[in-house]
């Protein structure tokens, strides 16, 4: 006779299995399978891209080039947000809190044409060191990041911004987890990226939404990464999203709870603002990651697979690179020990030695661990993996794009940026004969 209990056991577990692929499937098909099209604001991101897995390739989709965006917005807590535009201040929200002023933009060079920026974020301490990585597309902040997260004391966030830019042009609001809903239209960026960017380094998620907490880009961190996996799980015990993203942001809370160091890799965020987190945090220390605007063209022309946008792109990325000189510099100067300009170059020719100083610079510990991991991400491992850290070799990959691009467009992004290697030490290429002879140099030591 046939057992019904032993085939109904079999089957439940069979239903159960079946259950879990499928909503693993959806997961990853709602988190990786993203396509859009692109848009390229002050040079800082390309968002147009399919994403096949954690590891693999992009294709980009090149379409437009949005103008300069010269509205700046100053960001501040709940409390207190001030607009100066059009040299009038006005308060909302709680108009009478007391609040200081701190104007960081008094700058006579070309960034006259950025709104001034208004500071006035009162001081927290924690006893834990905040790290920003403020970078642009395709200049290695994937790899910086990934490096900066093998401390095991390290919490690390990619990209916390991309879903809220992305979705910004498409959504009016978004669901928070503690419930309730907020503005994330497009013109309130700025306004949002605070709360997000505070809500990572203070690991109070009540204020993230649900679209952030499980975007696909959060598999990159490591302790992001387990919170996934505990949402994927979640979702194939047929627990329902948000209730999913709730418990397991509880875990994901107590792992950043527990890190000593808070890091944050975005190419969405200005330098001109990062002087909101140095007062709030006074731990926090800034990496400006920096590289070779016509190395970065490079880079998005072979992954586009077109030419159509070098100067456009170069233009954009070089004004963003050119503020964000003025205010690290300022910044140097007022928050001494606190920031870091970062080449990219550097960290791929030399990634022990540069690795080393990054260590030094934010007090983790370079251990032999972590001396080997950086070892076998920059001497093997993947060439066309568009935003991983691993790479064939990257000191060949420094010198890459001078065997790539024409003549004739390194001449047009050298008019667009001339400004911008003044400042950064690169330099223009004289003959095409030049451009070729790699033992020739086109960066100074400044």
């Amino acid at each position: 006779m046939f057992d019904i209990s032993m085939i109904k056991k079999r089957w439940k577990r069979v239903l159960l299995t079946l259950g879990l692929i499928i909503a693993t499937a959806h997961l990853y098909l709602t988190l990786f399978a993203v396509q859009e099209r692109s848009y390229i604001r002050e040079g800082r991101h390309l968002d147009s891209y399919v994403i096949q897995g954690t590891t693999a390739g992009q294709t980009f989709n090149l379409n437009k080039v949005t103008p300069k965006v010269t509205r700046v917005v100053a960001m501040d807590n709940d409390k207190n947000i001030f607009y100066k535009l059009n040299q009038k201040q006005l308060t909302t929200r709680n108009p009478n809190i007391t609040t200081t002023s701190v104007d960081v933009s008094s700058n006579t060079s070309s960034t006259q044409d950025t709104t001034q920026i208004v500071n006035m974020v009162p001081e927290i301490s924690y006893n834990v060191t905040h790290i920003l990585i403020v970078a642009y597309i395709r200049s290695g902040s994937s790899l910086t990041g990934d490096i900066l997260q093998q401390d095991p004391d390290s919490f690390y966030v990619y990209e916390p911004l991309h879903f809220t830019e992305k979705m910004g042009k498409k959504l009016q609001s978004v669901q928070l987890l503690n419930g309730k809903y907020v503005n994330i239209e497009r013109k309130l960026f700025f306004n949002r990226a605070f709360t997000i960017i505070n809500s990572y380094f203070d690991c109070n998620f009540s204020n993230l939404d649900f679209g952030t907490l499980v975007h696909g880009f959060q598999t990159f961190g490591n302790k992001t990464n387990k919170f996934i996996k505990c949402y994927v799980k979640k979702l194939g015990q047929k627990i329902n999203k948000k209730l999913a993203t709730q418990m397991c942001a509880v875990e994901l809370e107590k792992m950043c709870q527990n890190s000593r160091f808070r890091t944050i890799k975005t190419i969405r965020i200005p330098m001109q603002y990062a002087e909101v987190y140095l007062k709030r945090y006074p731990s926090l220390k800034v990496i400006h990651l920096v590289r070779d605007p016509r190395a970065q063209v490079n880079s998005i022309v072979s992954l586009a697979n077109t030419t159509r946008y070098n100067v456009g792109f170069a233009k954009q990325k070089c004004r963003a690179m050119e503020r964000d000189h003025y205010f690290s510099e300022v910044y140097r100067t007022k928050y001494p020990g606190r920031i870091k300009r970062l080449y990219y170059e550097d960290l791929a020719s030399s990634p022990i030695k540069t690795s080393e100083s990054l260590y030094e610079f934010t007090g983790m510990n370079f251990t032999s661990v972590v001396r080997d991991y950086i070892t076998g991400i920059t001497s093997a491992g993947l060439s066309s993996c568009a935003i991983c850290s691993k790479r064939a070799n990257s000191s060949e990959h420094v010198e890459k794009w001078r065997l790539k691009l024409a003549f004739k467009d390194i001449q047009l992004i050298d008019k667009e940026c001339m400004s911008v290697y003044k400042h950064y030490g690169f330099l223009p290429v004289q003959t095409e004969k030049d451009l070729s002879d790699l033992s020739i140099p086109l960066r100074k030591t400044i």
